[in-house]
């Protein structure tokens, strides 16, 4: 297994443990967890890629991304 898929497989589990002991109704949780996890792991490689170097707007999109993931996440009618 690449270190990619091991690492995508363990932030998934993490963020599957802390679905579920913070309650929050999900209808695919494993998928949700998953692409979490594949967003968190990019956001990480682009930090990583651009070293003291990054480009802040960049950072402040993804996080931006990240927000309205959440809301989407917290509105019952969107999942």
């Amino acid at each position: 297994m690449s270190f990619k898929a091991s690492t995508l497989e363990q932030l998934a589990a993490q963020l599957q443990a802390e679905l579920k002991a913070r309650n929050v109704s999900l209808r695919y949780p494993g998928p949700i967890a998953h692409h979490f996890a594949a967003f968190i792991y990019s956001f990480l490689m682009v930090v990583a890629d651009e070293g003291p170097d990054y480009d802040e707007r960049l950072i402040e999109n993804q996080f931006d991304e990240f927000k309205r993931v959440f809301n989407i996440l917290n509105n019952p009618d969107c999942v």
